[in-house]
């Protein structure tokens, strides 16, 4: 999921993501002062949720960091499903750093549970004021805050806004040194596979 989320940050807006795990975050530690705070280090950064999650290891970086924009993709997962101690690491991760950034998108193609209580978790990480009560509120509650979108309604727009491509196939023939390449690339391939 991180390289595909870098990938496209990359080709649709032209934003260069470091993507960065547990390790990565280990060698900037090694790098810097032991008082400086590794998220610091890099402008725009990628971190898998599960990389975060661990309250021993960066609760404090965190509480001390601050950034632009989070974007929690596959924001269910960070949904809260129980309460107190029984609330998941992601939960608790997710409520942080809805605290420590001045605009947070979170995304799902995934529909959420069907429980009022895990969807309102999400919208208070948007806006804390928005739900008196999780287990009873209405669309106009949190109309604001969220966007739902269906596939049919994405085709119809992109038909009205997008031209149609034009695609067709096209031979041509390798030159010789696009067919050693080939060449080297399959030989490759078999050895690398178990062959003789």
């Amino acid at each position: 999921m991180l390289v595909q989320f870098q990938k496209e940050f990359w080709t649709r807006f032209s934003i260069p993501l470091v993507r960065l795990d547990s390790v990565g975050i280990q060698r900037i530690r090694e790098q810097i002062p032991g008082n400086q705070n590794p998220f610091h280090y890099f402008d725009k950064t990628i971190v898998s949720v599960d990389t975060l999650k661990n309250d021993c290891e960066y609760h404090v970086y965190l509480d001390n960091a601050s950034w632009d924009i989070i974007v929690i993709d596959e924001c269910q997962n960070v949904a809260e499903r129980a309460s107190g101690a029984m609330r998941s690491q992601r939960s608790r991760l997710a409520e942080r750093l809805a605290t420590r950034s001045e605009t947070l998108i979170l995304l799902s193609a995934t529909p959420h549970d069907g429980k009022p209580e895990s969807f309102a978790s999400l919208m208070t990480m948007l806006d804390p004021t928005a739900i008196a009560d999780p287990s009873h509120y209405s669309k106009d509650d949190i109309r604001d805050l969220y966007v739902r979108r269906f596939r049919k309604d994405v085709i119809a727009d992109l038909r009205n806004s997008v031209k149609e491509r034009d695609s067709a196939d096209v031979e041509c023939a390798a030159s010789e040194r696009e067919e050693r390449v080939g060449d080297y690339r399959v030989v490759w391939g078999y050895f690398e596979g178990g062959g003789v």
